[in-house]
């Protein structure tokens, strides 16, 4: 047993003492949280003192937030994270991405009805993400940043903070794809096979709908009902394949992708699928590191 704890300290430590992996996916995972970001400011925009000022809504906050302090200041709170959420899908770093996750759970917590799924996701995801370097590409600072990380005669102590939180943001969305394909195996909805067909006839869960011919027909409900599951099932397995064969990864996200963006069409989950397809971006694989100096 200690050989194989010992063995295990070692791969995790050769993991995380490392430069910093996977700016690439986690740049895109930035870029894409931030328009959600940008997308949930607009879509609260035009209710917002309703929602969450001193004269709307009387609902206890979930938790903590500046914007019970500052009531009557929701309308420059809601500018300032409206600008907060699209510096981070535009510039990215640790400081804007940390801004960006103050003021957003902020306003998640001063009004809980108002989140759903995605928010709740995003809340867990964002200060991890503040950890990591998310403006070493596609960022008008990714020049300096490049430079800076090239320069390093060692790895770093901020480097190590890089990779510990990419891991815990790769096992956070892992186990949020668990625990929906355990509670929906519990459900009777679900292994019966139609919930899907359930779900898209309710007018709260209807964009563009499902054509009546796929409706109409309990086959297709049930196999649609059941490949939710299954590709929710599947993430963790192809996460484990991928550490030897890299395109599992890739076909886990794209999967997972096309899922999002089906519900955002079908059933109006714009704001949830914006924030769960960022949060799927982190497993993609890794395209390249900054070397540093001196580092195998």
């Amino acid at each position: 047993m200690p050989r194989i704890v010992d063995a295990a300290w070692q791969r995790w430590w050769a993991y995380v003492a490392a430069p910093p992996r996977r700016l690439a996916s986690l740049a895109a995972a930035r870029i894409v949280l931030g328009i959600a970001g940008v997308h949930w400011y607009l879509a609260v925009g035009a209710e917002r003192g309703l929602l969450f000022g001193q004269d709307g809504a009387r609902v206890p906050p979930s938790g903590w937030s500046f914007a019970t302090w500052w009531p009557e200041g929701i309308d420059v709170l809601w500018w300032v994270g409206l600008l907060l959420a699209a510096a981070c899908a535009v510039l990215g770093g640790h400081a804007v991405v940390a801004a960006h996750a103050l003021v957003y759970i902020a306003f998640i917590n001063r009004n809980p009805l108002v989140a759903d799924s995605g928010d709740r996701l995003a809340t867990c995801v964002l200060p991890l993400l503040a950890c990591t370097v998310t403006d070493a590409m596609w960022s008008p600072l990714a020049a300096r940043r490049r430079a800076r990380l090239a320069r390093r005669e060692v790895v770093a102590a901020g480097d190590v903070v890089h990779n510990v939180a990419l891991a815990a943001l790769v096992g956070q969305v892992a186990l949020v794809y668990v625990s929906a394909a355990l509670w929906k195996l519990g459900g009777r909805a679900w292994v019966g096979g139609t919930a899907v067909g359930t779900i898209v006839r309710l007018d709260d869960y209807r964009l563009w709908g499902l054509p009546g011919f796929v409706l109409d027909h309990p086959v297709l409900v049930n196999g649609l009902t059941w490949a939710v599951i299954a590709l929710q099932a599947a993430v963790v397995p192809l996460l484990l394949m991928a550490r030897r064969e890299r395109r599992w990864a890739i076909v886990v996200v794209i999967a997972l992708a096309g899922f999002h963006l089906s519900t955002a069409l079908v059933m109006g989950l714009v704001s949830f699928g914006l924030h769960a397809i960022g949060a799927d971006l982190v497993l993609l694989p890794e395209r390249d590191r900054v070397p540093a100096r001196g580092s195998p």
